[in-house]
């Protein structure tokens, strides 16, 4: 069995946080403190989260004063199959910042500390600042040639292509230009299936064209210069899963 947590996921795990932050702690009513009702309600919670669309499947586990009080699966962990969510569904989690800080947060929401409108600027300490004040960012001009062109991909395709697509910067040129800056790019799309790269590419080549023309355009913005930006799409079957392409493709594997 096997299930992932996605963007989906963490909205569904953030409307249980508010759920069971705004749970009354009754003393004796039931298991941790919780009242019947209560538990009731992260359970409806989650099952308006995921008839909403924001998650297919969740399995929630409320601990507290030393027991388990509820333990609940809603949803499927297989939307296609229709294989019901289970208790013992395994699930990969891309970081464990999120389930940490979540537990984190709901204990000391428990304790008083802040409350869920608390204005984050009040609870953070102050210290001395990482990086000059006219920096921008650290990344180098690379970085942001293929997320801007990822960018445009997820945009224009609107949700046809997944996530499973790359962008590999192969020549990165500047030189004096008769109005300033000017830069040419030769950039190459990974996509999984040869059906993404149909619809990357578009009939007659019209949505590669369009990809190219808006990120050239949001790259001109942000490099100050004229962007000549060149675009090529190749199927790469499986790179997502495979250790090697994944560090050709300037991912950590």
């Amino acid at each position: 069995m096997g299930a992932n947590i996605s963007r989906r996921g963490v909205i569904a795990g953030a409307s249980m946080a508010g759920v069971v932050a705004s749970m009354p702690a009754i003393a004796k009513a039931g298991p941790g403190g919780f009242s019947s009702d209560g538990l009731k309600a992260v359970t409806g919670s989650m099952q308006a989260a995921i008839d909403r669309g924001d998650a297919a499947g969740v399995v929630t586990l409320l601990y507290r004063h030393g027991e388990i009080a509820q333990v609940d699966a809603v949803g499927y962990q297989d939307e296609a199959a229709k294989t019901p969510m289970r208790r013992d569904t395994i699930f990969r989690i891309a970081s464990m910042t999120k389930p940490i800080t979540a537990v984190a947060t709901l204990m000391l929401i428990e304790e008083g500390k802040f409350g869920l409108s608390t204005p984050v600027e009040k609870i953070l300490p102050e210290g001395d600042p990482l990086f000059d004040e006219d920096m921008l960012t650290d990344r180098a001009e690379r970085w942001f040639v293929t997320e801007f062109v990822r960018e445009q991909i997820f945009l224009l395709t609107k949700r046809e292509v997944p996530y499973s697509v790359a962008v590999t910067v192969d020549e990165f040129e500047e030189k004096p230009g008769k109005q300033g800056r000017e830069i040419r790019i030769a950039a190459t799309i990974s996509v999984d299936k040869e059906a993404h790269k149909r619809i990357v590419v578009g009939e007659g080549g019209r949505m590669i064209r369009e990809i190219g023309s808006r990120a050239r355009f949001e790259l001109g913005k942000r490099f100050e210069a004229t962007v000549h930006l060149s675009l090529f799409v190749r199927v790469d079957e499986g790179w997502t899963q495979s250790p090697h392409k994944l560090r050709e493709l300037g991912y950590e594997a």
